[in-house]
């Protein structure tokens, strides 16, 4: 299937969950994210859910597991250049709504790409060579050609892997692993 066929069943498929349904899903993956991979002392970019999209839900991770030392970033986009940078969060309770109705950090504390140790990134479906499909604007490829070449990118997805993606762009980059809630993917092996 070609991106934007996958893209349309993925988005249906996601707004048919409640959000419970979603939160679980969610736990399932940052438990099995957990078991397999430690954030613990690291620096680490991680999405925040764009409201009524039905993501993974971020707050969960953030706010119910163990991270004792790390340092999380959240991305701020440019809409006009499709880039964007990522700013440390103080606090979960002083977000404030950005572009495309996601919550951003206010306080402006940039870490320059090369000081990210990891990246969890969100997707709408991912194939197992570890290409994912996002929404389409290319936000996270542009940044990923900023970033130290050794930063671990693991995207979160509510569902297992599709067999084919048929239009893998050559500047789509591809992710290390990927946390479902079944299933810790290892695209290495």
């Amino acid at each position: 299937m070609l991106k934007n066929e996958i893209r349309k069943k993925y988005k249906i498929l996601r707004s048919s969950y409640t959000q419970k349904e979603i939160d679980l899903l969610s736990m399932d993956c940052f438990k099995v994210l957990q078991e397999y991979f430690s954030l613990k002392n690291k620096n680490v970019g991680v999405f925040l859910p764009i409201s009524n999209s039905n993501e993974p839900n971020t707050f969960l991770l953030l706010n119910q597991f163990d991270l004792t030392g790390s340092n999380f970033y959240a991305p701020i986009s440019n809409s006009e250049s499709c880039e964007m940078d990522f700013f440390k969060i103080e606090s979960c309770d002083n977000l404030t709504k950005g572009a495309y109705g996601i919550l951003e950090p206010p306080n402006k504390t940039l870490i320059q790409p090369s000081d990210l140790d990891v990246v969890l990134l969100p997707l709408l479906a991912f194939n197992l060579q570890g290409h994912r499909i996002g929404y389409g604007k290319g936000f996270y490829d542009r940044y990923f050609n900023r970033t130290n070449k050794k930063i671990i990118k693991i995207g979160i997805s509510l569902f297992d892997a599709v067999e084919i993606i048929e239009d893998i762009n050559p500047l789509d980059v591809p992710m290390n692993f990927c946390a479902t809630p079944r299933q810790f993917i290892d695209f290495k092996k």
